[in-house]
């Protein structure tokens, strides 16, 4: 097999491993309810799609290949590192979650999701009566940037709150004014408040 094709075949391993991750994280980002048996059970399931992706990755390793060592779990770049990113923050404070210090690996929808998961508020799908697998992949298919607009409206149009309704609010628009400013900040302008 020649060098291009090797590096081919790993790159769409590499690909394949990101989607897989991706999709899993945003299905675990909309579970509900989402007690200490449900975090830990998330924690195992994480653990089980680790391993499976380091078996496909190696798998993916054409007959031949130069390097022995297979390719690392630690390639496939943001998602890897958003899928321990999820593990640490299923039992945090969900007020650190507003500090985007904290939430730097991971894509704001989870980040969104969390919160929401863990208030009385609805999931944006849940407001749009859309099922989880649409959901997902709309978000799939849109920037991050449609995907605070629209959180942000199926949060604003829960209108009938509590209490704790607006402390979820609270932590919700929180992070997206952290999110809009970054947004703002990698396209070189300036923020609305």
């Amino acid at each position: 097999m020649k060098f291009h094709e090797c590096t081919e075949l790993t790159e769409r391993v590499l690909d394949l491993a990101r989607h897989l991750i991706l999709v899993f994280l945003l299905h675990a980002s909309i579970a509900r309810p989402l007690g200490e048996s449900g975090k830990l059970k998330l924690t195992t399931d994480m653990t089980e799609l680790e391993v499976s992706i380091q078996s496909l990755l190696a798998t993916g390793q054409p007959m031949g290949a130069k390097s022995t060592k297979g390719v690392k779990l630690s390639q496939i770049g943001d998602e890897y590192l958003a899928l321990r990113s999820l593990r640490t923050i299923l039992f945090s404070d969900l007020k650190t979650l507003a500090n985007p210090v904290e939430t730097v690996h991971l894509p704001i929808a989870i980040v969104l999701h969390h919160i929401i998961v863990h208030g009385p508020l609805r999931l944006p799908h849940e407001v749009l009566g859309w099922s989880e697998a649409e959901y997902v992949l709309w978000l799939q298919k849109h920037t991050p940037s449609e995907v605070i607009d629209l959180v942000e409206k199926a949060v604003d149009g829960q209108v009938d709150r509590t209490e704790e309704d607006e402390e979820t609010v609270r932590l919700v628009r929180e992070v997206l004014v952290h999110a809009k400013e970054a947004e703002a900040e990698a396209a070189g302008g300036e923020v609305e408040h």
